[in-house]
C-alpha cells in the first residue's frame, strides 16, 4: 500500500531489483555499491529511504553470520571486500553523480573488478541518455574490449542490458547493464 505514495510502479521495482535479483539468488557473496540518494532492493520503507544500512545495523550476531551481502556506502576508496571474493556487485544509480572521467572513476571500476571473482557479475544501473552514463559506459568498455596497448583489457564482458525503464520517485529512466568478470 506504500508503493503508490512513493510513486513506485511495477516497472520501477523491476528496474531497481529485477535484474539484480536473478544474480543475487545465485550469489554466495555480494557487494552493494550505494549512494545517499540510492533507491535499491531494500529501499521501500515507511519513510521512503534506503533501509539497507539501517537493517544491517539491527542484525543479531547469528543473523550477521549468515549475511551474504555487504554495503559499500561510497563509490570512492578501497572496498572492504577481499580480492576476487564477490559473485555480485550491485550498483543501482550510485554512479550518476560520480565523474567517470576522473581518477576516482577509474578507481571505482578497478574496485569492482578487484572484488569480483571469475564469472562474477556486476549489475550497474545508469540514467539513460546523460553525459555521465556515456562516460561510464566508455570507461566500462575500456575494460572489456581487447587491446594490445591497454593492460586492463578483457577483464569483463557485457552480457545483458535492459530497455530504459522509469525509476522510482521520478528520477528518470534507467537502463541496467550486466557484466561478467573474466
Amino acid at each position: 500500500e506504500r508503493l503508490p505514495r512513493l510513486r513506485l510502479t511495477d516497472d520501477s521495482v523491476a528496474a531497481c531489483a529485477g535484474e539484480a535479483l536473478v544474480y543475487l539468488e545465485e550469489a554466495h557473496n555480494s557487494h552493494d555499491l550505494s549512494a545517499a540518494q540510492e533507491i535499491g532492493v531494500l529501499c521501500v520503507g515507511p519513510r521512503g529511504q534506503a533501509v539497507s544500512a539501517e537493517l544491517a545495523a539491527r542484525l543479531r550476531g547469528e543473523e550477521r553470520a549468515r549475511l551474504r551481502a555487504s554495503l559499500q556506502p561510497e563509490a570512492g576508496g578501497q572496498w572492504r571486500a577481499a580480492d576476487r571474493s564477490c559473485e555480485l556487485v550491485l550498483c543501482n544509480g550510485a554512479l550518476d553523480d560520480q565523474p567517470a572521467s576522473s581518477d576516482r572513476g577509474r578507481e571505482v571500476v578497478g574496485e569492482m573488478l578487484r572484488v569480483l571473482g571469475p564469472g562474477g557479475h556486476a549489475v550497474v544501473g545508469l540514467r539513460e541518455g546523460t553525459p555521465s552514463a556515456r562516460a561510464w559506459l566508455a570507461l566500462f568498455d575500456e575494460r572489456e574490449r581487447p587491446s594490445a596497448t591497454q593492460k586492463h583489457s578483457r577483464q569483463w564482458r557485457m552480457i545483458h542490458k535492459t530497455e530504459p525503464r522509469p525509476l522510482a520517485l521520478g528520477l528518470g529512466r534507467y537502463r541496467m547493464y550486466v557484466y561478467r568478470a573474466a
